[in-house]
């Protein structure tokens, strides 16, 4: 869909569009927390890194041990690493995957494969921040294939305190039965925008072509300007 102006898939920080987004979020904030869920690979922490001049707080959530241990010899200054996923409850769970490729782990089986799996620890953005004493998230980034919507969900509390973020809409949608139109209605206080590979597209109500199963990210601004938590 580069018709649209849309980069699906790849990691390119720049030609996603991603760095302008991550730029806009955290133009004003010296110090920011950053949330990178879904850091397989490394690239989105590392880029909000060097952003930010390795200013920015960031918390890097990696489910599959594989990736996770990767990024633990990767990451090894700067950034927190957590072993685990989020969703809207907290407990255990079964992470599917491909056994050959990373970057498609899933809460959620696809209909057409991925049979091997192990088991993981799930935990709630609200309940994590709560443990750690972290009051304000300036940047959310979800790539979770398919759990983005049941993150948000688990981050209920935490929303009043989150003025961005970014997220995936991709085929694990699909096979968490979540639509597009779910997400935008959950996400009422924020205005959401397709993130185009120069700049951002509003998107003023859900449609047949919002959803879109290639890869595109999102970006959601709160509309209310956020206090600075005590």
């Amino acid at each position: 869909i580069e018709g649209m102006n849309i980069r699906t898939g790849g990691r390119n920080f720049n030609e996603t569009g991603e760095r302008f987004a991550a730029t806009y979020a955290l133009r004003n904030n010296d110090r920011p927390v950053v949330f990178d869920v879904g850091a397989q690979g490394g690239e989105y922490t590392k880029n909000i890194s060097d952003l930010t001049g390795g200013k920015a707080r960031i918390y890097a959530f990696e489910p599959r041990l594989k990736d996770y241990l990767e990024l633990k010899e990767m990451l090894k200054d700067g950034a927190t690493l957590i072993h685990g996923a989020l969703e809207e409850t907290i407990g255990e769970g079964t992470l599917y995957y491909p056994e050959h490729t990373s970057g498609l782990s899933s809460l959620y089986k696809p209909d057409d494969g991925f049979n091997t799996s192990e088991p993981i620890m799930i935990e709630t953005i609200d309940n994590f921040c709560g443990q750690n004493n972290i009051q304000k998230i300036d940047l959310l980034k979800l790539d979770t294939e398919g759990s983005e919507l049941k993150c948000l969900r688990g981050a209920e509390r935490m929303l009043k305190n989150i003025p961005y973020i970014q997220f995936e809409f991709c085929i694990s949608s699909r096979d968490s039965r979540t639509y597009f139109k779910d997400i935008f209605e959950f996400l009422s206080d924020y205005t959401l925008y397709r993130i185009l590979q120069d700049g951002l597209y509003e998107i003023q109500s859900p449609d047949k072509i919002t959803e879109l199963l290639f890869t595109t990210n999102y970006f959601a601004e709160r509309k209310e300007p956020i206090t600075q938590p005590l």
